[in-house]
């Protein structure tokens, strides 16, 4: 349980070692194994001694230590580059570092129920006077708490090496470095590999030092037993597991299951699926069927839920505003609705049999204008066309009222009159003018019956000089009038 490279006696030459040696210390379950369904959790529960003359420098390397040991034992595994699972239903193991705190050595009972790390800023020294970037005594069984001494210095730094082993130097190892996940191997119960292979339990720089299968399936095994990875759990490897009691498997090519039916999770049991929406027409049984293109209707018919061919019903419509009978004074917009909503071409609408407009998108609308026809009764009819040409049809009955209006379009408003000026109205209806009579401040002046409906104003009838009101009132032959006035003003007028 090392860190990997050590100094010789006279620290002349840095070499990549594994140290472990083996010491008994109290089970209290430092590392712990949980079962979430079908996913394992493996937690390091560490505390660690010193740092304290810089805590926040030792909090930050404390906490890269933890991202190294969880980014490297939850990594690729070497051989398939998946997530870490174990067992034939591939749970997955997921390892969780948590460094609980501080104590002031690793006899203190506080550290008890805790793998215990001594922080030096120095390399550690083993007993024989070797020195280690890490050292764990011992390897952890079943749980049991191990201790050590991790440099805060020189864990996971990239090093010096030395020449030996056919290796010439010394140079700088720029590769990234993970001592401290290999030390976390041995928390898991994982011995150094002598000779050293390439993994993590054998070296700690570079691309080679991740997990093998076998290591995790190890750590499973020496922390969660009894626990296994639950049968059902294989739904959905892609492998159809009959002494699973599995009848089929939804990843696996085929599934398993029956034209008509489909594998369904978590208990890899065939589920019959009505043929009806399959998108296939299953003579004989089926006419057609609504999810097929074609469905197998003929034209002018629609295929029911129950797989049988059915004539297609007509669309529908209806003039939701104004209401029936209503009587129209001003422009008003006749709107209608139609269903089926997907199913609609266009709308027409129609005035006493007339054609008056298409409306291709909803809301179907058409703006009525009382002026443009006469006072009396109307029809007003909608005709709903769908794509298969069917139709649908509806009207109501409207009275459009005798309508006038009159506006005074010279001069303009707040004009100032200093000569004779013409009076000018415009007058509208749907019924015709009776009259239209000019006022000046409330007194009748003038009375015409034809257009144009104009009056001359003089200013020198209305002294002294002074605002005025000029009004006009127009009268229906049928009934119905209405009324415009302008203010102006009369100026000196020589």
């Amino acid at each position: 349980m090392s860190a990997f490279l050590k100094l010789t006696v006279k620290l002349t030459i840095l070499t990549l070692v594994l140290a472990c040696v083996t010491a008994p210390w109290p089970a209290r379950a430092e590392t712990t194994c949980e079962l979430y369904g079908c996913d394992f959790t493996i937690t390091i529960k560490i505390v660690a001694v010193g740092g304290k003359e810089d805590p926040e420098a030792t909090e930050r390397t404390v906490q890269s230590w933890e991202q190294d040991i969880e980014s490297v034992w939850n990594g690729p595994v070497q051989g398939n580059g998946d997530s870490p699972t174990h067992g034939e239903c591939e749970c997955d193991v997921n390892v969780d570092a948590v460094f609980e705190g501080y104590v002031e050595n690793c006899s203190d009972p506080a550290a008890k129920g805790y793998h215990c790390v001594e922080i030096t800023p120095d390399y550690a020294r083993d007993t024989s006077g070797k020195l280690y970037r890490a050292y764990m005594r011992g390897v952890s069984n079943k749980g049991s708490s191990i201790s050590g001494w991790w440099s805060s210095a020189h864990v996971n730094a990239p090093a010096w090496i030395g020449p030996g082993e056919g290796k010439q130097g010394p140079y700088y190892l720029e590769e990234e470095v993970h001592d401290a996940a290999h030390e976390a191997g041995h928390m898991m119960g994982l011995d150094d590999l002598d000779p050293p292979e390439a993994n993590i339990m054998g070296m700690t720089w570079g691309d080679a030092a991740t997990p093998t299968q076998a290591q995790i399936d190890q750590i499973v095994e020496n922390n969660c037993e009894p626990d296994e990875c639950p049968d059902e759990c294989c739904c959905g490897n892609g492998k159809i597991e009959g002494d699973k009691g599995e009848e089929c498997d939804p990843e696996a090519d085929p599934n398993g299951c029956k034209v008509g039916e489909m594998c369904i999770y978590p208990d890899c049991t065939c589920f019959s699926l009505d043929p009806c929406g399959d998108g296939t027409v299953d003579e004989p049984d089926e006419e057609c069927d609504p999810a097929a293109e074609p469905t197998g209707c003929d034209e002018g018919e629609t295929c029911n839920e129950e797989c049988v061919c059915e004539p297609k019903p007509p669309p529908t419509t209806r003039i939701t505003s104004p209401a029936n009978s209503s009587s129209l004074t001003e422009e008003t917009t006749v709107t209608a609705t139609a269903e089926p909503p997907l199913g609609i071409w266009y709308v027409e609408f129609w005035l006493d049999g007339e054609h008056k407009d298409n409306d291709f998108e909803a809301p179907y609308q058409w703006v009525l204008d009382p002026f443009q026809h006469s006072p009396g009764p109307h029809e007003i009819s909608v005709i709903a066309y769908d794509f298969d040409s069917q139709t649908a049809e509806d009207s109501i009955e409207v009275t459009v009222e005798p309508v006038l209006r009159v506006q005074i379009t010279a001069p303009e408003p707040d004009s100032n009159i200093t000569e004779v000026t013409t009076v000018t109205a415009e007058v509208t209806s749907n019924a015709g003018v009776g009259s239209v009579t000019f006022f000046v401040d409330g007194l009748p002046r003038h009375e015409g019956s034809a257009a144009p409906y104009q009056w001359i104003f003089d200013p020198l009838l209305y002294p002294p000089p002074g605002p005025h009101v000029i009004g006009v009132e127009a009268v229906g032959t049928s009934g119905g009038s209405d009324t415009d006035e302008i203010s102006v003003i009369v100026g000196d007028v020589f």
